[in-house]
């Protein structure tokens, strides 16, 4: 009778040869084959004290020596190489049944690549498979390579479905338009489908370099390929991207869980509240917990895991009285990523008990067309919008944004830039409103009767945001231009109007493309001439005519 064999039952994991030892010590390789273990040397060695159990590599961190965190580095390497070397030796086993009885030595040629015979034999593999290869390559974050393995897997899958042969050869312009096509069929969102093409042209670029590769760009023409167009508003699609204010951080530290999880659920939400205040990732938190930083007064630095950067964050009142909770480190969370997916899931559950029940509506490109999802705010609520309320909230602060990005990690402000000028409407209004009542209160002209005027002129220039008419970075040219106008060109009586009207032309003229300076100079000019409201109105009839 033929053997059974199921390779997703092929697992693998990496135990210490002497676990109590105080000296380096080597790793095996360990897996069960015909339901015996098999052990397999790395040939790296780790401290005992530096080897992560759980998460199967060693500790890279700031408490450590720089030597200590590059031997515990290439140990980690060596152990993703060993992944890598394993999936290829499953599937293998995959296309090639005949061989199953010749497990163990066909493992032992693929971890120590010897010159087995069958490897002499074999047919170059799948280019999904030397793909898969590269990635594994990368000096990236392991979450972030599995992320990109799955869009290589993905790729495969299309292949096959599609019968086009997974080689070399096949990858070209013809093949890449058509995978476009196949993301667009099944529903993938323009984010999706510019991460796919990300992902598989970095991949090329590689493939391109490498002389036991048979490809080229040049020659399989993928340099021409070109991505759909993105027709979504930016400013919409970033609204997904929620973030919390400080009565709403407030309020989910103040909510008291019920139920038999009510002690897990408590921990949850605490730790988000912290990271509300500090910034940091979810994967970093239990450095917080168990100590893993160094202190100067109210300050702590970390090693972050995603970059290796040091993040330096000040311990906010609220954020002791929360790690003051946890002198023994956290029960229930131990921050591995089931954790994430499960804290996210409790953290919307809390934010309906709540009542954040406000809808959110975002743009979301699927293939060619935009649709506008709405959906209540609890629903899009997850442990990185915390990072993101904080950046947010300092940014409300005028906390700088080069102090900023010390605390969160950022080697640049890009990003923090985006969140910067991504403030909601609502808040932008708000901000510029209180700007000019609070600077200028009581300063002759803007004096506190002329505060209604300003609330008016931010509401209606904030719904013509809203609608799509009037763009984030205009927001303000527009707002500062209408309050100068009633402030200075026109008499009390015609304020409301002057509104209007100065709303009105500068939308007109926004819809023809003009520069933004030139409408400022157009509207203004126009008020000081009539000195109340212009005679000539530009409207959408009289532009087309």
């Amino acid at each position: 009778m033929e053997r059974q064999l199921f390779v997703n039952e092929l697992q693998l994991s990496f135990n210490l040869r002497k676990p109590k030892g105080n000296k380096p010590t080597g790793i095996y390789l360990v897996c069960r084959i015909d339901g015996k273990q098999v052990k397999l040397s790395t040939g790296v060695k780790v401290y005992p004290e530096h080897w992560n159990k759980n998460r199967q590599e060693a500790y890279i961190s700031l408490r450590l020596s720089e030597l200590d965190n590059r031997n515990n580095q290439i140990v980690n390497e060596r152990i993703s190489k060993l992944k890598l070397d394993f999936f290829e030796f499953k599937k293998y086993l995959c296309g090639n049944t005949h061989n199953i009885e010749n497990c163990l030595d066909i493992l032992k040629s693929y971890i120590y690549k010897s010159d087995y015979s069958m490897r002499k034999d074999k047919q170059r593999v799948n280019a999904s498979i030397e793909m898969l290869q590269i990635v594994e390559s990368k000096d990236v974050k392991e979450s972030t390579k599995e992320i990109q393995l799955g869009i290589v897997q993905l790729f495969a899958k299309f292949l096959k479905e599609s019968n086009i042969p997974d080689t070399w050869n096949s990858i070209n312009l013809e093949t890449l338009n058509k995978y476009q096509q196949y993301l667009i069929a099944n529903g993938k969102v323009f984010q999706t489908i510019k991460n796919n093409f990300g992902v598989i042209n970095s991949i090329l670029k590689i493939a391109n370099k490498r002389q036991d590769i048979p490809f080229k760009i040049l020659e399989s023409g993928t340099d021409s390929f070109d991505l759909i167009r993105n027709k979504a508003n930016k400013e919409k699609q970033k609204d997904k991207q929620i973030a919390l204010t400080e009565e709403q951080v407030e309020r989910i530290y103040k909510h008291t869980p019920t139920g038999k999880n009510a002690e897990k659920v408590t921990e949850i939400k605490d730790i988000f509240v912290l990271q509300c205040l500090t910034g940091q990732r979810f994967s970093d938190m239990d450095k917080f917990f168990c100590g893993d930083y160094k202190t100067d007064g109210d300050i702590i630095s970390i090693v972050q895991k995603k970059t290796n950067k040091i993040a330096t964050i000040p311990l906010l009142p609220l954020a002791q009285e929360i790690l003051a909770k946890y002198p023994n480190g956290t029960k229930y969370v131990t921050f591995k990523r089931s954790d994430n997916t499960i804290s996210n899931k409790e953290l919307k559950k809390i934010a309906k008990e709540i009542g954040f029940t406000d809808t959110v509506s975002y743009h979301v490109q699927r293939g060619k067309e935009v649709e506008i999802i709405e959906e209540p705010l609890y629903e899009l609520i997850h442990t990185h919008s915390a990072r993101h309320t904080f950046i947010t909230i300092c940014c409300m602060r005028d906390i700088p944004k080069d102090i900023v990005i010390i605390a969160t990690g950022h080697s640049d402000t890009k990003l923090i830039d985006e969140v910067y000028s991504h403030l909601s409407d609502k808040s932008k209004g708000e901000k510029i409103s209180k700007a000019f009542n609070d600077k200028l209160k009581g300063a002759g002209v803007f004096s506190a009767s002329k505060k209604d005027i300003t609330s008016k002129i931010t509401e209606q220039i904030n719904k013509h945001s809203e609608n799509g008419e009037i763009s984030p970075e205009n927001i303000y040219k527009i707002t500062s231009m209408v309050i100068n106008i009633v402030s200075f060109l026109v008499k009390d009586e015609d304020k409301d109007t002057a509104i209007k009207t100065a709303i009105d032309m500068s939308l007109s003229m926004l819809k023809k493309e003009v520069p933004m300076e030139t409408i400022v100079d157009v509207v203004i000019s126009s008020f000081k001439k009539s000195n109340n409201i212009p005679d000539i109105i530009v409207n959408d009839k009289e532009s087309t005519s």
